[in-house]
């Protein structure tokens, strides 16, 4: 099988074919001669079933789907879509098992079972179900948090500053950060995410898809009677 094959299986929901180049290639998200990975073709032509199984195969939605949107980024986007919202649903059950993660090595440092963090973006004391992880290109993509940051920026009149495009200035900023946080993430709380976040983590279906998650959590959990 070719990676073509691979991705035409995809376009086409040929789902016995797509299993078997699931487990033929490595890397299930080798770009085919369109520019586009399998979990990209699936998108485009409509095929659900096809999306998952990639999905469920760790098929990752932050490669390009066109030349200015990942998959990821077209997804938050949609509304009433089923393909967007399986996306985002597998996106934000992803982040809660990072977020717990790095809670449980937060456990481990300070061992101390209650130990809180403090958020990246307001400075404030939480807890592990208050907060949720964003990856730092996530962070940056947020308008909202990049225009304040910029305007904090313009405040300090530093002279690394000085002449410098709002670009250059963000870029600046976002190497800095880099640089000095050894997770590569941001640990922010309900209220930041609220206020900066929502269309990153959410999309446009912030409801559902909290609904979606909490039916899972009880699936996997199921009250003892």
């Amino acid at each position: 099988m070719t990676v073509s094959d691979f991705t035409k299986a995809a376009a086409d929901g040929n789902l016995e074919a797509l299993q078997e180049g699931i487990n033929t290639f490595k890397n299930i998200d080798t770009l085919d001669q369109d520019n586009q990975t399998a979990l990209g073709k699936a998108v485009l032509a409509g095929q659900l079933d096809a999306a998952q199984m990639l999905l469920n195969a760790k098929a990752s939605a932050k490669v390009k789907l066109t030349d200015d949107k990942t998959i990821i980024q077209w997804a938050r986007e949609q509304k009433d879509n089923d393909i967007a919202f399986l996306i985002l649903l597998y996106n934000y059950m992803d982040r809660i098992a990072y977020s717990t993660n790095i809670w449980e090595k937060t456990r481990k440092t300070f061992k101390r079972p209650d130990d809180c963090r403090y958020c990246d973006i307001c400075s404030g004391k939480i807890q592990e179900e208050d907060s949720l992880a964003l990856d730092l290109d996530e962070v940056f993509e947020s308008v909202p948090y990049t225009e304040r940051l910029y305007q904090q920026c313009l405040a300090l009149k530093a002279p690394q500053f000085s002449n410098k495009s709002k670009k250059e200035i963000l870029d600046y900023v976002k190497e800095q950060i880099k640089n000095n946080n050894k997770s590569d993430c941001y640990m922010v709380c309900n209220n930041c995410t609220a206020r900066f976040f929502q269309n990153i983590v959410y999309g446009n279906c912030q409801n559902d898809l909290i609904d979606a998650v909490n039916e899972i959590m009880d699936q996997a959990n199921p009250e003892e009677k």
